[in-house]
């Protein structure tokens, strides 16, 4: 079981009638409406955040009719989580790359989150926008226990040993390091239109991505791998 799966809760399948309809992130395959309906609600999420998003108009720009998300989903909050278990998918596959020695594995992890976060920069605005609010109430809970947990159990353990290696006046705390990391990508996506008055790399797509990646992997002190 994965590691987004094995944190949801959810009703028992067994417990419900024959044929009822469960409420919930549609199953793989569900088809591209669903897929459109999940990117829709993301874009609105990132934009408008979750009080200012509407139903109405995430299924107007899905282009799909408003009662499919009470069919599936039963209302916003159902909606907003099943879109951040999708992206925490999303993370787990890009967190599957690997490598031999730290530093290239960390290269390599560095790497996958930076190409998922270009790829869904809408995502990275809404976990920014709901991570960085003053309350921390149960959506920013669930961003911490889906997303942050499982990408800190992962590249902690190789940034520690990265530092380590380092001589001992240039050492940062890992932890620092790392949310230093994470930090550095969600901001160069956030403020791309800032970005660009300052670098026409801002408007290409792949160099954005691999200007990005460089960066973080010198701040991570991954340059071994670029050879």
């Amino acid at each position: 079981m994965s590691t987004a799966a094995s944190r949801r809760k959810g009703p028992d399948p067994a417990a419900e009638p024959p044929g009822a309809r469960r409420r919930g992130r549609p199953p793989k395959g569900a088809g591209q409406g669903e897929a459109d309906l999940l990117a829709a609600a993301a874009r609105a999420f990132s934009e408008h955040g979750f009080e200012g998003a509407t139903l109405r108009g995430i299924a107007a720009a899905a282009r799909v009719d408003p009662a499919l998300i009470a069919y599936r989903y039963g209302g916003k909050t159902a909606l907003w989580r099943a879109v951040i278990e999708d992206f925490a998918e999303q993370v787990e596959a890009a967190l599957d790359a690997a490598g031999d020695a730290a530093d290239r594995r960390l290269a390599a992890l560095v790497d996958g989150l930076a190409g998922l976060a270009c790829r869904r920069p809408e995502l990275v605005r809404l976990i920014l926008r709901e991570s960085t609010c003053a309350e921390v109430g149960e959506r920013a809970a669930l961003i911490r226990d889906l997303l942050t947990r499982p990408i800190h159990a992962r590249l902690l353990p190789l940034v520690a040993a990265v530092e380590a290696a380092r001589p001992e006046p240039d050492r940062a705390d890992p932890e620092v390091r790392l949310f230093a990391l994470l930090g550095a990508i969600c901001m160069v996506l956030a403020t791309r239109p800032s970005l660009a008055a300052f670098t026409d790399i801002a408007a290409d797509e792949a160099r954005l991505r691999d200007e990005l990646r460089r960066s973080l992997r010198l701040s991570a002190g991954c340059a071994a791998a670029e050879r």
